[in-house]
C-alpha cells in the first residue's frame, strides 16, 4: 500500500528498484503469513507467537532456509542506494556468496536497520557493506564515516527508546537489531570513534 501511494511521483528506475525489494521481502514473508489467516483467535495467537522480548517469532524459523548473503546485501543495497546519492555518500557493496541458514526476515531486519542508520547519519564520505569469512563464520560489517558514539552512546543506542538528539524516530533501530541477534544467537559488536565512524559486525554461522 505504502508503495502504490508513493509509485507515482518517484523516478521510473527508482520505482523498480523498490518494487523488487519490496516483491522480495513479501516473498521472504510469505511463508508466515500463510500461517496467521485472520481467525476469532487471532490476537490470542498472535500474542502467543511473542518471544520474552515481545518480539514475533516465525513459525518457519524451525525449518531454516539455506540462501545466499547476496540475496540479502543487494536487496537493502537497492532500498538505500537512491537516498546515499542524493546525499552525496559513496554507498559501498562488497557481494559474497557465502550460505546462510539465519531467518531471512530476522537478518533482512537488522541489516535494513544497520544500513538506514548509516546513511541517515552519515553527512559525508561513504558506508560500506560488506562480507569477510573469519574461523569459518560470515561476518557481515556495515562500516560508515559518520558522527560516530562513544561508549555512554552506544550503551544508551542498544537500549530501547532511547535515541540521540537529532534522531526523529522512536529510539528502536539498534536495540531491535541487538536483540534479534541475541535471540538468534548471533554475536553483533560495535566499535565507534567519535568523529570518525561507526563499524558493526555480526557474525553469522556459514554453511
Amino acid at each position: 500500500m505504502t508503495f502504490d501511494s508513493i509509485a507515482d511521483r518517484v523516478d521510473p528506475g527508482l520505482r523498480t528498484r523498490l518494487r523488487e525489494a519490496f516483491d522480495y521481502m513479501e516473498a521472504l514473508s510469505s511463508d508466515y503469513l500463510k500461517n496467521t489467516g485472520p481467525d476469532a483467535d487471532a490476537s490470542e495467537e498472535i500474542e502467543s507467537a511473542k518471544d520474552e522480548g515481545g518480539f514475533m517469532v516465525d513459525p518457519a524459523d524451525d525449518q531454516p532456509e539455506i540462501y545466499e548473503l547476496s540475496i540479502i546485501l543487494g536487496t537493502v543495497y537497492q532500498m538505500f542506494h537512491e537516498e546515499a546519492v542524493s546525499k552525496g555518500l559513496d554507498l559501498r557493496l562488497v557481494n559474497s556468496t557465502a550460505q546462510v541458514n539465519v531467518p531471512p526476515i530476522v537478518l533482512m531486519r537488522i541489516v535494513t536497520n544497520l544500513v538506514s542508520n548509516a546513511v541517515k547519519y552519515t553527512l559525508e564520505g561513504s558506508v560500506l557493506i560488506g562480507v569477510r569469512i573469519a574461523a569459518g563464520n560470515a561476518v557481515l560489517w556495515v562500516v560508515d564515516t559518520g558522527p560516530g558514539m562513544d561508549d555512554n552512546e552506544i550503551e544508551r543506542y542498544r537500549s530501547a527508546y532511547q535515541k540521540g538528539e537529532a534522531s526523529s524516530g522512536h529510539g528502536l533501530g539498534l536495540a531491535v537489531c541487538f536483540q534479534l541477534a541475541e535471540q538468534h544467537q548471533l554475536n553483533l559488536t560495535v566499535t565507534s570513534t567519535k568523529g570518525m565512524g561507526t563499524t558493526f559486525a555480526l557474525s553469522l554461522p556459514r554453511i
